[in-house]
Formats: C-alpha cells, structure tokens, sequence
C-alpha cells in the first residue's frame, strides 16, 4: 500500500507554516487511478483522498501517521522481517529531501516517533502564487493576485516567458483561493502518484523487481538488478 503526500505552505512570518496537505492512498493494483479498489478501499476506510488545512495542518497530518505507524504499518520503502509485507505501508512525500520532510521530521521528533527511512525526491509542475498564502488571504476571491507574488524572479528566463504568458492571458479571471490551493496540490500529488506507478510497472516488468518496495532510490534498485 501507498501513500502519496504533499503540503502547501504559507511564509509571510519567515517560517514554512502549513495550511494544506493533499494524501491520496493507493495500493499496487490501483496506484495509477483514483477510482474504486476492491483491493485496498476497505483498509484506508473508503477513503482514497484525504484533504487536511488550516493552521493545525501539520498537527493533522502528524496525528495520522502516527496512528498509522502505531499499527506497525509505515516501513519507509524497505522490507522489514517483524512485519508482514501485506501490512507495509510505503510513504512518498512531493519533495521529502528538501521541504515536505522537514515538515513531517519536525513532527515525528516532537511526538518522539522513531524516525522512517524516507524517498526523497520529486518535481512541481504549474503556477501557484505562494507569496499570496497569508492568513488573510484564506477566503479571497478576486482578480488574480500580482505576479510577483508567483516569484517570475526566480524562475530561469525560459520559464519566466512560459509564465508571463500564462498570467497575462488570466489576470482578469476570477481567482478564487481556496479553490486553487486545492486544486494546485491535488494536482502535485496525482502526478506524484501517477508518476511513481508507471515507473513502478515498467520498472518491475522489465526486471521482475518492486523498486518502491525493495529500495530506498534509483541507483540501489539499479544494483538489485545488476
């Protein structure tokens, strides 16, 4: 089984305080669609989206874990002998090695959870103006917000184009907060989980080997094979 996650943000304090996180929770038979699993939907409850936000997000987030690796379930990607492999969990942050992780370590140590191996890696994709997730923001609906808050400025100056095009061609939308965050990191996360499955099944049908299951990163699933 698998769960795929990723959090948005706010910085307006100096500080990566989160507001939102997306999960989505798959198993290998449906790791690659969201629709429903005979397999897999009566072990997450139903559930195969879990959407948790406001300033206690990190807290929700943290208290699930938990609970999840109470039952003996989350193994980071690596087999463990005390547990049986029907009952692991696999968890993959959007970017574990550079922000999400360093989220969920803050929460792990501070409810004295023994610390998972954990894959780090992963890529954002679209536009989101992250500059404009402050508190007071939560409930805007307006114009879209200035393009500065979109940071163009530390974008490379190809992407910077893509961008500038993009946002002249909306400006004069309606940008509705609430509705785009969301939609912003469903979308991160469903082309985490995606992405991950079908490198999971080619992976595997061209060398009989789970990578996700049987390693921690490329370059040990490569030496599995070799």
């Amino acid at each position: 089984r698998f769960v795929f996650f990723d959090f948005e943000c706010q910085q307006d304090s100096g500080d990566h305080i989160p507001n939102l996180c997306v999960l989505q929770l798959c198993c290998h038979f449906c790791i690659q669609s969201k629709d429903p699993c005979p397999y897999c939907d009566s072990y997450w409850n139903q559930e195969k989206e879990m959407v948790m936000k406001g300033p206690d997000t990190l807290d929700q987030v943290g208290r699930w874990f938990i609970r999840l690796a109470g039952r003996r379930m989350v193994e980071g990607g690596t087999a463990n002998s005390n547990v049986k492999k029907s009952s692991q969990v696999i968890c993959v942050a959007h970017n574990f090695k550079g922000y999400d992780g360093i989220l969920m370590m803050q929460t792990i140590h501070k409810h004295a959870i023994a610390a998972p191996e954990v894959i780090m890696t992963g890529g954002k994709k679209g536009y989101f103006p992250h500059f404009f997730n402050k508190p007071e923001n939560a409930s805007y609906v307006g114009p879209y917000p200035p393009q500065e808050t979109y940071d163009p400025d530390g974008m490379n100056a190809k992407e910077r184009e893509k961008f500038l095009k993009w946002y002249h061609e909306r400006k004069q939308d309606t940008f509705d907060f609430s509705r785009e965050i969301l939609a912003y990191c469903q979308s991160d996360v469903d082309i985490l989980r995606r992405s991950c499955g079908e490198f999971r099944r080619i992976f595997l049908n061209d060398t009989g080997i789970d990578p996700l299951a049987s390693s921690m990163t490329l370059a040990a699933a490569c030496n599995r094979v070799y």
